[in-house]
């Protein structure tokens, strides 16, 4: 006869009578790490073995393991950063302030960048939460539903003015990271695809701030440094500004800007989804009307 190790009728008056929501409540927390008096629900076997606290150490680094495995798939750089030790500290500390909310762990963790910005242990290192929130990006649009990009040809016949007044829907596969810290760089470095001498390695961290497109195409996600005019730029029309508005962003940026180029780069890279027409009354104002032609 097998002896259960977990509450069952029949037996200690504590395991017996505890609420199933209370016994979830401290389970979770166990999970945790925390103290919560999970034990005294759990009755040990006639044999005395496992003890409570033996099995409860057992589970707790299962499913230890398990986050660990999900958020080192989804943060591979971050891991590289900052070591295989201190990556193990982060996961309990964030599963800690993030318990998993779904058995499917594919989409856990998307909150990492915000956590570690909160973490004591990260405070002196800063830009590990802009590495996390690149490779966020780099995850957020590899998951995202297909969508046609919006064809250039659209706007083929705009008078001026009408061009001017365009307003940008970027496709739900783009994201714009900007960072005071060289985050593509750290990024590239961490995976080895940045090779540095030892000295270029301790000045990684001097280098200018980086700002970067994230965008999946033929289903990858690819990371494109952008110079900052073009981000002011793009940055502006993801805001909601008119192509006029954004011009003048790029150029308060740097006097080289080419409105020309951004705007190409852009279509290269499939950013638009739609775009919409100066109001008038009556009249439809989105480019679907014209890619339907």
């Amino acid at each position: 006869m097998r002896h259960s190790a977990l509450p069952t009728g029949g037996g200690g008056a504590a395991a017996d009578t505890a609420d199933p929501a209370m016994i979830q409540d401290r389970f979770t927390a166990m999970l945790a790490g925390e103290d919560a008096g999970f034990a005294e629900l759990v009755r040990p076997n006639r044999l005395g073995r496992p003890t409570a606290e033996w099995a409860m150490r057992i589970h707790r680094n299962n499913v230890l393991g398990a986050l660990r495995g999900a958020l080192a798939g989804l943060y591979p750089a971050l891991l590289a950063l900052v070591g295989e030790e201190a990556f193990t500290e982060l996961v309990r500390a964030f599963a800690a302030a993030h318990p998993p909310r779904d058995g499917r762990l594919t989409h856990y963790g998307t909150e990492m960048a915000d956590f570690l910005r909160d973490w004591p242990a990260a405070r002196e290192m800063p830009w590990l939460a802009d590495v996390a929130a690149l490779e966020e990006a780099g995850f957020a649009v590899f998951r995202t539903v297909d969508e046609p990009p919006l064809d250039p040809h659209t706007l083929a016949g705009l008078a001026e003015d009408e061009a001017a007044a365009l307003r940008f829907d970027f496709g739900p596969h783009v994201r714009l990271v900007a960072s005071s810290w060289p985050v593509l760089s750290l990024y590239r470095f961490a995976l080895g695809r940045l090779v540095l001498s030892d000295s270029q390695a301790q000045r990684l961290l001097e280098r200018e701030g980086e700002r970067v497109l994230v965008v999946r195409i033929d289903d990858e996600s690819r990371f494109v440094a952008l110079e900052p005019a073009v981000h002011a730029f793009l940055r502006s029309l993801a805001d909601g500004a008119m192509l006029a508005d954004a011009i003048s962003a790029g150029l308060a940026s740097s006097g080289d800007f080419s409105p020309q180029l951004a705007l190409k780069f852009a279509f290269d890279h499939g950013i638009f989804a739609r775009c919409h027409r100066r109001q008038e009354a009556g009249v439809p104002t989105t480019s679907e009307e014209g890619n339907k032609t």
